[in-house]
């Protein structure tokens, strides 16, 4: 029976995967993301065989889809193009793609020969070019962090003890608050963070798993937690050498349990500074900006208010983080682009004032279609993000055909101009991390892992598990394996 139900089973994904490529739109437009995975010494796969994901997001509504998830013999940039290409053309919508969102690497992103321009080059236009916020913020992360730790580990040498100690502490009481000094800059960026963690948390949609806790921890840590919130402080998670959230997690643990760590031998009072100094300058400077990573429209004004923070921050415990933070925040200001400060317009956290000086600034130039790499610009604490704008402002509006005749207008009177209404549902679409991706990486993973040997049921599932688990509303990894 179980034989029955399995060829059963694979011709029911072969019907819902074959109906979904018939029906699906390739009349809109769509971001492309893509993402690689090593599968060394996993059964069914050959042991130099690399998993690319290739995935879209619909800009109209919102939707991601995980075209195909390929083997390649390796991860070169050359190989990666060839994939995408081979996978678009298989869905036809090669000239529907008008955003690349990518990982930051120099296979990606590199100027002469990475995957991003490779793809201009062979459709011979110039696209949207998506940096995933979350891994500039990862290296932002890294960078404070390392100063307060000698060790570079990937094991995670500093967390150890905490996870070695975790069952012998008292998780509801003598817990370790933060001191928040008097310093009157640090002091206005608590308030800040408070009031914006506490609405976060009371609209707790927006947040899941890791997501919560890094804002629902900091709080409690500053003695804030709103009354009608519960929260349990959750044990250790996994740590990864490439991924700082669960990291700073820990650290903010061993900050909340000082107290009893250091009664406990395991770690010193200077050891639980350091955590709690690092815990401080994580939540003024990092945290609300990573959790608003996927917001692309918000992006341009946060990142100007980020550089403005980091120049009147002048708390000296802070000082080693700030100028690590910051030196690697002035290498990395592609959302300050002449392309991507343009989705400032749609921006709710933007003053009409302000959009009229931006539409003053993009139609005093000319549009261009000059093929050419992202211009990153020099940007300091007192750039305005009118004066970002420029010619090559008008390259999201001119690939998705709208007019951008509304500039004219005064800004008050953009919610009723139609264009304005499209581009502005198109580019709150538009995803500003690569996490779609990354997700289909851990289902192909899985599959090839997992369920079948057969290349076309891999496919099938590629397809299908995505669909069932939206319409049965679940939200976490392991709902379906």
């Amino acid at each position: 029976s179980s034989g029955i139900n399995a060829e059963y089973g694979g011709k029911e994904r072969k019907r819902k995967a074959q109906e979904f490529r018939s029906n699906f739109d390739r009349n809109t437009w769509y971001a492309l993301h893509w993402d690689g995975k090593q599968m060394s010494g996993h059964r069914h796969v050959d042991r130099s065989t690399e998993l690319l994901c290739v995935a879209v997001t619909d800009l109209k509504t919102g939707d991601e889809t995980t075209l195909d998830i390929p083997e390649l013999a390796d991860g070169k940039a050359r190989s990666i193009t060839d994939a995408v290409c081979e996978v678009l053309a298989e869905w036809g919508i090669e000239d529907r793609i008008v955003a690349l969102v990518f990982d930051t690497t120099s296979t990606n992103s590199g100027a002469n020969a990475g995957v991003a321009v490779q793809l201009e080059r062979k459709w011979c236009r110039q696209l949207i070019h998506i940096y995933c916020r979350h891994h500039i913020f990862e290296r932002f992360a890294g960078a404070a962090a390392e100063t307060a730790f000698s060790s570079k580990s990937p094991d995670n040498e500093e967390f150890k003890p905490l996870i070695k100690s975790w069952t012998a502490l008292n998780h509801r009481s003598e817990l370790s608050l933060l001191t928040v000094p008097s310093d009157r800059v640090v002091r206005r960026m608590v308030k800040e963070f408070v009031v914006w963690g506490q609405k976060m948390l009371q609209n707790s949609d927006f947040l899941r798993s890791d997501y919560y806790e890094m804002v629902a921890l900091p709080l409690l840590l500053l003695g804030e937690t709103p009354q009608d919130v519960k929260y349990t402080v959750r044990a250790p998670g996994s740590l990864s050498s490439a991924r700082w959230m669960q990291r700073i997690i820990c650290s903010m643990k061993v900050s909340l349990f000082g107290t009893q760590l250091i009664k406990l031998g395991s770690y010193t009072a200077t050891e639980v500074q350091i955590h709690q100094e690092l815990s401080l300058f994580f939540i003024l400077a990092y945290i609300r900006q990573w959790t608003e990573c996927p917001l692309l429209l918000d992006s341009a004004p946060n990142d100007l208010a980020l550089l403005k923070d980091m120049h009147v921050l002048k708390y000296s415990p802070l000082e080693q983080y700030k100028k690590a933070f910051a030196e690697k925040l002035n290498q990395h200001l592609w959302y300050l682009s002449e392309e991507l400060v343009f989705f400032t317009l749609f921006s709710d956290k933007v003053t009409d004032a302000v959009k009229n000086r931006c539409a003053r600034k993009m139609i005093s130039y000319s549009p261009t279609s000059k093929l050419g790499k992202l211009i990153t610009p020099s940007a300091c604490q007192t750039t305005k993000v009118h004066e970002l704008f420029g010619p090559r402002s008008y390259l999201f509006a001119r690939l998705v055909g709208e007019p951008v005749d509304f500039l004219k207008a005064p800004a008050s009177t953009w919610p009723d101009n139609a264009s304005y209404q499209k581009l502005k549902t198109l580019a709150k679409n538009l995803p500003a991390t690569n996490d779609s991706a990354e997700r289909a990486v851990l289902l192909g993973k899985t599959v090839h892992n997992k369920l079948t040997k057969s290349a076309q049921q891999r496919q099938d599932l590629i397809v299908t598990v995505p669909i069932t688990r939206k319409q049965i509303g679940k939200r976490r990894k392991s709902d379906v394996f």
